[in-house]
């Protein structure tokens, strides 16, 4: 080997340079990141699928604007309504105090939202706006048809066919037929209604739904809450038809004004009627004293009482008449008592709502705010029980359980009331009794006729009070308004879909969501090798270059490649004609690539001398038959003397890339029927010789892994410097083991965004087995995968020496 090459393998320069290529690719291994995210990856794997995640985004983005399109305006109605105080709602004639005490805190707002969206005020709505009437077509709107009124069982469903004619409509519902012009009524046995104009179609269907059903259907579109901070209820309700939603929350907010002052007026009723009650006994009374004192007064000739008792006798009636109220109102209490306590088929509200509506009662805020809340459970359970609750749904169970604590704490203000009263009538007691005490010498006569007179004034004060009361309750029962007050009536409907943008921004946003996630996912799929840390990570051994595309790869062109001849030194013979390494690389980048292959192979052989090389892939088409080649040139244009041999009987490509015959060759020479100087080529490259393939008709596989294989591999070696073998694939032709295991290094070529990792591993692991000693690998790029991958050329292409 001439003393003129350019690298010398056993040169101090070499062995220099090969340590500092050892801590260089340490270094590589180190920069890999191996088991760190790498958020650079991550970016170049968005920008590789970019056009996945753009159509992504346009597929979503078209179908979300695609279903809005299609999709029907929801139009919304509202009303605003307010709840006033007791105070108001009983009138200001009345002059009633304002009851705002409370031993337990209720909303009353929330009770009322129960009621408005309760099924007896929307089904007056169903039955006055003959809602049990919809359209079942799409082509005819519901406001043609107006006027409606449906008496069918509210469990029956029927429907109806309408048929429009220029100058009428005829109606079909359960084989009856009907005909009217336009604005006049049809009526069938349970169903009327009113055709206002030709809708423009030829027939629609309506359908009665069920009462029930009707029900359902407007309480699901019905929408009830407090406005914040005040005493006002927003009522809203939706429907595709503007004006069916106008029309449908201003009744609900009417009706249930109506239900509402309905309620009061049943309670002012109900305490007129007790008021008239004792103010008939009270005048009874009072008649019946007057009597006993002026048949007193006729009997006993008594009929004026001496100066001498005035002071004494009007301190006692004073006392007489407080502990008559006070008995009146223990009585009054007394019989709320029984009537909380007795049990009694009929509802607690029926049984003390006229005891607490009494004057004496009502005065007590404790008690009647306590009876209203009492009321306010009973009739809520009252209205979830006809709604179709059993007694043991939650709801109902949860009422009744607070109606038996409402009951419980007004009982015992009942009884502390009770227990209050008799303390004051024992004191009340004892004074009088002093004052009696005083007189005890006045005459029986006296004394009678005194507490005569005492009870006649008592009653007489007691019916005053009664007519005022009774007065009032007749006022408020003839003017009594409710609680409700109507603020606002809906005008008009809007559409509630006013955040289209949102809607389309969401559809973009899961739109490209959805390109990022398929875009991870297709990368994560991906198991080829894609950069060079892969393949030192992936196959533990040194990645040695990374060949860039080569561009428009032009074929050697030779005058006349010549053969040796017999006697000649086949590693000495001058070629017909020279070319340089441009000739097979003409990519720059491409033949830096090689030469940095070359100098790398140059520096792993170590003490060893590389004399036969392997070049080898793990399945065909991955480049291996290419970067032989160029590896050939490459270390020819180095000054050495190099032997590229075909051994790819399978699927021999070398010959039509360097454009020699392919017969004789090896094949030939191995069956001895050749000698190997006259197989041999120079195929016009300075220092380079060609071994073709040979005949491949007949030939075994098994002679690659003979001794004439190896006697060959011995002559190759004492006549060149190197020997580049070009084998068949490791996964794909066993022959390839044979050759790995016989030349003194094995160059493995994979092919970026191809080669499967575990097909990588596997080639290792055959390699392996036969104990080839595997000097690294080659990552081939021809598609340019490594910058997509967020790799780059120029490190590997920085020449050493």
């Amino acid at each position: 080997m001439p003393e003129s090459s350019e690298f010398q393998p056993d040169s101090p320069v070499t062995r220099r340079v090969r340590t500092d290529y050892g801590a260089a690719h340490a270094a590589l291994a180190a920069e890999s990141g191996e088991g760190v995210l790498n958020l650079r990856e991550v970016f170049d794997s968005l920008r590789r699928n970019r056009w996945w995640i753009v159509l992504a985004a346009a597929v979503s983005l078209g179908a979300t604007s695609y279903l809005l399109s299609r999709q029907a305006v929801v139009y919304q109605a509202a009303a605003f309504l307010r709840l006033r105080g007791p105070s108001v709602a009983t009138s200001d004639l009345v002059d009633q105090p304002t009851q705002k005490t409370s031993i337990v805190p209720m909303d009353p707002i929330t009770s009322e939202l129960m009621v408005l969206q309760g099924r007896g005020v929307v089904g007056e709505v169903v039955d006055h706006e003959g809602l049990r009437l919809v359209s079942a077509s799409d082509n005819a709107p519901p406001a043609v048809v107006s006027d409606v009124a449906v008496t069918l069982p509210p469990e029956v469903m029927d429907s109806i066919r309408l048929t429009f004619g220029a100058g009428g409509v005829t109606a079909v519902m359960g084989g009856q037929k009907r005909t009217a012009a336009y604005g006049s009524p049809i009526g069938f046995d349970h169903v009327r209604f009113t055709v206002r104009a030709n809708p423009g179609v030829a027939s629609a269907s309506w359908v009665v739904l069920p009462r029930m059903m009707a029900i359902n259907r407007v309480t699901e579109n019905l929408q009830a809450r407090p406005r914040q901070g005040t005493d006002g209820i927003d009522v809203a309700y939706r429907s595709v038809h503007p004006a069916v939603a106008t029309r449908v929350v201003n009744e609900i907010v009417q009706v249930y004004q109506e239900v509402n002052a309905r309620s009061a007026q049943q309670t002012s009723t109900r305490r007129r009627v007790f008021l008239h009650q004792q103010l008939g006994e009270t005048d009874s009374l009072l008649t019946e004293a007057q009597l006993e004192l002026s048949h007193f007064r006729s009997t006993e000739q008594a009929y004026s009482t001496r100066d001498k008792f005035t002071g004494e006798q009007s301190q006692i009636m004073q006392l007489d008449a407080q502990r008559e109220s006070l008995e009146s109102d223990r009585r009054l209490y007394q019989s709320l008592l029984s009537g909380l306590v007795t049990p009694s088929s009929e509802g607690v509200s029926s049984r003390i709502g006229a005891l607490v509506a009494a004057p004496g009662i009502s005065a007590n805020p404790v008690i009647g705010q306590l009876a209203g809340q009492l009321s306010q459970y009973e009739r809520a359970r009252d209205s979830m029980i006809v709604w179709g609750r059993t007694p043991e749904h939650p709801d109902v169970r949860q009422l009744s359980v607070a109606m038996k604590a409402a009951q419980a704490r007004l009982v015992e203000a009942v009884r502390a009331q009770i227990r209050s009263l008799d303390l004051q009538l024992a004191s009340l007691n004892a004074q009088r009794d002093s004052n009696v005490a005083s007189l005890q010498h006045l005459s029986t006569t006296e004394a009678t006729e005194l507490q005569l007179t005492q009870r006649v004034e008592t009653l007489r004060s007691i019916g005053d009070e009664l007519r005022q009361e009774y007065e009032k309750a007749r006022i408020a029962e003839a003017v009594e308004a409710g609680q409700v007050e109507i603020v606002n009536l809906a005008q008009g409907a809007f559409p509630t879909d006013t955040n289209r943008t949102q809607k389309l921004a969401l559809g973009l946003m899961f739109g490209l969501l959805l390109g990022v996630g398929g875009a991870l996912l297709r990368e994560t799929l991906n198991t080829s090798i894609r950069r060079r840390d892969e393949v030192q990570r992936v196959l533990h051994v040194p990645g040695l270059a990374v060949i860039p595309p080569v561009g428009s790869q032009a074929q050697v062109r030779v005058r006349a490649p010549k053969l040796l001849g017999p006697g000649k030194k086949p590693a000495r013979q001058p070629a017909t004609s020279v070319a340089r390494l441009e000739h097979v690389a003409p990519s720059g980048e491409a033949q830096e690539a090689y030469r940095m292959l070359r100098n790398n192979i140059l520096f792993s052989q170590g003490e060893q001398q590389l004399r036969s090389l392997v070049v080898t892939s793990t399945a065909p088409g991955e480049g291996k038959t290419m970067t032989a080649i160029n590896l050939a040139v490459a270390l020819a244009e180095q000054g050495q003397h190099i032997l590229l041999v075909s051994c790819d009987f399978r699927r021999p490509r070398l010959e039509s890339q360097l454009g020699i015959p392919r017969e004789p060759g090896l094949t030939d020479v191995l069956l001895q029927e050749v000698r190997m100087t006259d197989a041999i080529l120079l195929p016009g490259i300075e220092n380079l010789s060609v071994l073709p393939c040979g005949s491949l008709s007949d030939v075994p596989v098994e002679l690659l892994g003979g001794r004439r294989m190896e006697s060959a591999l011995a002559w190759f070696q004492r006549e060149y410097d190197m020997v580049i073998i070009d084998s068949p694939p490791l996964l794909a032709a066993s022959e390839a083991g044979a050759l790995a295991a016989k030349a003194d290094g094995v160059l493995l070529v994979v092919r970026a965004g191809q080669t499967q990792r575990e097909a990588a591993q596997l080639a290792m692991q055959q390699l392996g087995i036969v104990g080839a000693n595997v000097i690294g690998a080659v990552l081939n790029d021809p598609d340019a995968e490594v910058p997509q991958y967020g790799g780059y050329y120029k490190y590997d292409y920085t020449s050493v020496g």
